[in-house]
C-alpha cells in the first residue's frame, strides 16, 4: 500500500460520516430502550441490596467495613453513594447507572471497532447493543455494566494503537506515540477503573499483558511501544496500590468460604454460553467459530495485533478463572466473564464486515440480531426475575404493630429494610442470630464474613431479644444452610412460642409466624 493510500485509509476511520453517525444513533436508542425499559419494575434484591447499604456507609467504612461484607472494590458504591444523593435510592434510581454504563460500553465498543473499519464499528456495537446478557446485568444495581464499560476503554485504546502498528496500516504504522496518546491514557484509565470495580478484572489485565508481549515477539515494529506499555502497567499498578492489600484479604476471605460449584465441562460451556447469548452448547461453539474466523481475516489481513488483542481478551479471562477454579477455589460464573463479550462482538463484527457483498452480510448479521432481540424479549417480559421483598414487606404489614421480624440468614435485613422503605411499611427487624454485620466471622457459606451461621452458643442474644415478644415472624430460605439443624426453630418453641402460619414466596423465602403460648 503507498503512503497516501495508508493514510487515507486512517483518515476515513477517524472521520465518521453522516450515515455512521445516524447508525450510531439508532444504536444507542436501541441499547437504552433495552436498559431502561421497565428498570425499576422489581425491588431490589439481596445482591443489590448489599450496593445499597454499601453506598450509605461512611466513607470510612467503604474502605475498611465493606470490603470485608461484599467481596468487592469500593469504587462501585462510592459512585452509587454520590448517585443517590442526587436521584434517590429508588430500584429505577440504584439501577440507572448500571443502565448509562451499558449505554456508553456501546458507544465506546463502536468507537473501538472502527480502529478496524466503519462497518466493524458498527456491527460490533450492534451485537452488544442487543446482547441479552449485557441488557440484563446493565438492570442491576450492581459493578458489572460499569466494569463492561473500564473493558471498552482497555479495547478502544488497544485496537487504536495495534492497528496503527500493524502491517494493514501502511506508513502510518510511522505515526508517533504521541500522535496516540489518547489511546494509551485510555488504555491505561479502562485498566485502573477496572481493578478497581471488580477484583477478577485482574485476569483481564494479565490477558492484555499476553498480547502485548506476543505483539511485540512477532511484529519487530511493535517493539517501539515498550516503553510505552511499560508506562501503562506502571500507572496502573500506581494506581491500584493502595487497593492491594484489601484485594489480598478478600482473595483469602473467597479461598477459605465461596459457593460457587465445581467447574465441570458442562458447567463451563453453560456459563460460557449465558455470557455469549444462550446456554446452549451449540451457540458456544457457533459464536467460537464466528469469532475464530474474525480472528483469521483479521491476521491474514495484516492486523496481527489486533487479532492478538482480541484473541487473548476474549480467551485469556476464561483460562485464568477457570486455572484458579482448578487449582484454588471455584469462581468461574458468567457475570464474573462479562467482559469477554466486548472482543468476541468485535471479532465477529470483523468476520461479517470482510464478507464480499451486503446481501451475504445482512444474511449473517440480521439472525444474530433477530435472536437476541428474541432473548431480550423473554428476558423482559418476565414478571418475577428478581426476589419478592415488597410483596413480602406487604406481607409483614398484616401482622401485629408490635411484632418482631427474625431474618435468616441476617444479610436477608437489607433487602427487606430497602423494601420497607419503598412500601411504607415499619416493623421491627432482628438479623439471626446476630444483627448484621458482623465483621471478622469465619463464615462457612459464602463469601461474606459479616453473615454469621447459627451455633447453639451463639444464640443467647437471640433469646434475650424475643423476650416479651407475643408475636415473631421469621424470614428464612427454603434451603437453609445457615441454620440446617433448624436451631432457631427449636429456640423459639422452647421460648414458649407456637408456629401458626406459613407463607412461602418465589425465590424459596419461607414468612413463619409464630405467636406465643
Amino acid at each position: 500500500m503507498a503512503a497516501g493510500q495508508g493514510e487515507a485509509a486512517g483518515a476515513s476511520h477517524g472521520a465518521a460520516s453522516r450515515a455512521e453517525w445516524a447508525g450510531f444513533g439508532l444504536l444507542i436508542v436501541v441499547a437504552a430502550a433495552l436498559r431502561f425499559y421497565g428498570l425499576g419494575r422489581e425491588p431490589v434484591w439481596l445482591d443489590e441490596a448489599y450496593s445499597w447499604w454499601a453506598a450509605h456507609q461512611p466513607l470510612g467504612a467503604l474502605i475498611s467495613l465493606v470490603p470485608t461484607c461484599d467481596p468487592q472494590p469500593p469504587l462501585y458504591p462510592l459512585i452509587l453513594k454520590g448517585w443517590i444523593a442526587l436521584a434517590g435510592d429508588s430500584p429505577a434510581a440504584l439501577r440507572a447507572p448500571g443502565a448509562a454504563a451499558g449505554v456508553l460500553a456501546v458507544a465506546l465498543l463502536w468507537g473501538a471497532a472502527r480502529a478496524i473499519s466503519p462497518a466493524a464499528g458498527f456491527y460490533a456495537a450492534a451485537l452488544l447493543a442487543v446482547a441479552p446478557f449485557q441488557v440484563e446485568y446493565a438492570q442491576e444495581a450492581r459493578p458489572y455494566a460499569i466494569v463492561t464499560v473500564a473493558f471498552a476503554l482497555v479495547l478502544y485504546g488497544g485496537l487504536r494503537v495495534t492497528c496503527r502498528g500493524d502491517a494493514a496500516a501502511g506508513s502510518s504504522a510511522r505515526i508517533g506515540v504521541r500522535e496516540g496518546l489518547g489511546a494509551w491514557v485510555a488504555l491505561a484509565a479502562g485498566g485502573a477503573l477496572a481493578v478497581w470495580l471488580r477484583n477478577t478484572a485482574v485476569f483481564v489485565l494479565a490477558s492484555l499483558a499476553c498480547a502485548a508481549l506476543a505483539w511485540m515477539a512477532i511484529e519487530p515494529a511493535a517493539r517501539r511501544h515498550g516503553r510505552a506499555v511499560v508506562a501503562v502497567t506502571l500507572a496502573i499498578a500506581l494506581a491500584w496500590a493502595p487497593y492491594v492489600p484489601t484485594y489480598i484479604a478478600q482473595a483469602r476471605g473467597v479461598v477459605d468460604a465461596f459457593w460457587i460449584p465445581w467447574p465441570t465441562s458442562e458447567y463451563v460451556l453453560r456459563e460460557l454460553g449465558l455470557v455469549l447469548g444462550s446456554p446452549l452448547p451449540w451457540v458456544v461453539v457457533a459464536v467460537a467459530g464466528l469469532f475464530a474466523l474474525g480472528l483469521a481475516v483479521l491476521w491474514r489481513g495484516g492486523r496481527r495485533g489486533a487479532a492478538l488483542l482480541l484473541g487473548c481478551m476474549a480467551v485469556g479471562p476464561v483460562l485464568f478463572t477457570l486455572a484458579a477454579s482448578l487449582a484454588v477455589k471455584p469462581i468461574l460464573i458468567a457475570r464474573v466473564l462479562i467482559g469477554i463479550a466486548l472482543p468476541v462482538c468485535v471479532g465477529i463484527a470483523a468476520a461479517i464486515a470482510r464478507l464480499p457483498s451486503p446481501a451475504r452480510r445482512m444474511a449473517l448479521f440480521l439472525p444474530l440480531v433477530a435472536a437476541s432481540l428474541y432473548a431480550d424479549q423473554q428476558l423482559l417480559a418476565q414478571s418475577a426475575r428478581k426476589e419478592p421483598w415488597n410483596a413480602i414487606a406487604r406481607a409483614l404489614a398484616a401482622t401485629p404493630d408490635d411484632a418482631l421480624v427474625l431474618l435468616l440468614p441476617s444479610e436477608l435485613e437489607l433487602p427487606l429494610a430497602h423494601a420497607f422503605g419503598q412500601t411504607q411499611v415499619a416493623r421491627a427487624m432482628r438479623g439471626v442470630p446476630r444483627p448484621f454485620p458482623a465483621p471478622g466471622l469465619e463464615a462457612e457459606y459464602p463469601t461474606s464474613r459479616c453473615v454469621p451461621v447459627v451455633e447453639p452458643e451463639g444464640l443467647a442474644g437471640l433469646a434475650r431479644a424475643i423476650e416479651g415478644r407475643r408475636t415473631l415472624v421469621l424470614v428464612r430460605r427454603v434451603r437453609d444452610v445457615y441454620d440446617p439443624q433448624n436451631e432457631v426453630p427449636a429456640l423459639l418453641a422452647r421460648a414458649g412460642f407456637a408456629h401458626v402460619a406459613t407463607r412461602e414466596f418465589a425465590s424459596e423465602k419461607l414468612v413463619e409466624r409464630y405467636e406465643r403460648r
